[in-house]
């Protein structure tokens, strides 16, 4: 998932509380990647599903406090595995560890059932070389990650 911002205002510092808050102890599904490249926008064609279990509920991730991160990862039996990892928000930039990937991004859409966490694409830089091989990326592209929210 994500990215450094610091806020100065004591006032912002309470506010971030209250958003870090709202995401502790809810069930966040991976949906997709998708790269955003100067001059074309958001590619369709380069977007890559989360690649869920098929006949399995979705992996999904619980942020808890103290900046731990749940993974609950299902394999071809639909057996359950759990991985802790690590989160952190400050401001609207957000990092998390997933998947052996440390990303960090702004959170540049939310609502009360999907989360945005928008990064340049660097930070996904081992994932696009194993995905797109000798394929060059250009300068300035980006990459929005969608989350979307299980009920609990």
């Amino acid at each position: 998932m994500l990215i450094p911002l610091i806020w100065s205002c004591s006032s912002d510092d309470n506010g971030n509380n209250d958003q870090k808050k709202e995401l502790v102890d809810t069930k966040w599904a991976p949906e997709k990647v998708v790269p955003i490249i100067p001059l074309l926008g958001e590619s369709e064609e380069l977007t890559q599903y989360y690649p869920h279990q098929a006949g399995c509920d979705k992996d999904y991730l619980v942020f808890l406090e103290q900046d731990v991160m749940i993974t609950y990862l299902h394999d071809a039996s639909c057996s359950v595995s759990e991985q802790e990892q690590n989160w952190h928000k400050d401001g609207s930039t957000m990092t998390v560890e997933f998947m052996g990937y440390t990303i960090s991004g702004e959170v540049s859409g939310t609502n009360s059932n999907q989360m945005i966490i928008e990064s340049d694409i660097s930070e996904y830089a081992e994932l696009i070389g194993e995905i797109y091989p000798n394929v060059p990326i250009p300068s300035g592209s980006k990459i929005k990650l969608y989350l979307n929210k299980i009920n609990n």
